[in-house]
């Protein structure tokens, strides 16, 4: 079994799989002992969460690489897509739920993740802004800072920005075994086709 050593695990939470996401949850981590298929079974359990007759609309993709620019080594990509048709305020709960799960039990088989410490809110908004930037294509430099919390005791993040007109949130946070797990969603959410699927009109 190839290893990569740096895996990226990822949930959207989406209307369509060609539309931004409404939400997405994300952890980097080192040498996960588990096959590529393992990995997908355990985010496609996700999909189940409600507990309902047939599981949530999903769309599962892995991917491997490598890169030699500088440093060398090896690197995979595992995303789970799931419908937002979620049932109400329980069926978000469970979902959550069965994320962090699913985040937890798969970094037991890595040797870490790729955050050893988040020491400072400087580091934390900084991870937030590089997330809305790679997930709703919206420049690092249009990102306004409009609020920003800190929990101590749960070593928890929290930031709202604006950038071209639309809201952001962002979580920075911990999770059993994870130094850093983030969140971030947009707020008053407007359904968009990302450019890759955008038709030319011309």
């Amino acid at each position: 079994m190839v290893q990569a050593q740096e895996s990226r695990i990822t949930v959207q939470i989406v209307p369509h799989p060609t539309a931004y996401p409404e939400e997405v949850w994300e952890v980097d981590l080192e040498h996960v002992d588990m096959s590529t298929e393992e990995i997908l079974e355990e985010l496609s359990r996700i999909a189940w969460a409600e507990g309902g007759k047939y599981p949530a609309n999903f769309v599962l993709s892995g991917r491997h690489g490598h890169h030699s620019w500088g440093a060398s080594g090896s690197f995979a990509e595992f995303v789970i897509q799931m419908s937002s048709g979620m049932g109400g305020g329980l069926g978000v709960l469970a979902v959550q739920a069965a994320i962090k799960g699913a985040f937890e039990k798969i970094r037991k088989r890595a040797t870490r993740d790729s955050w050893e410490n988040l020491a400072s809110e400087e580091e934390a908004r900084n991870l937030a802004r590089m997330k809305i930037h790679a997930h709703y294509d919206i420049p690092l430099e249009d990102l306004a800072l409009t609020g920003s919390q800190a929990d101590a005791s749960t070593a928890t993040y929290a930031f709202s920005f604006t950038g071209l007109g639309k809201k952001f949130g962002a979580q920075v946070t911990t999770l059993e075994g994870i130094t850093c797990c983030t969140k971030v969603w947009m707020q008053e959410y407007d359904f968009a086709t990302r450019p890759e699927f955008q038709r030319d009109e011309e």
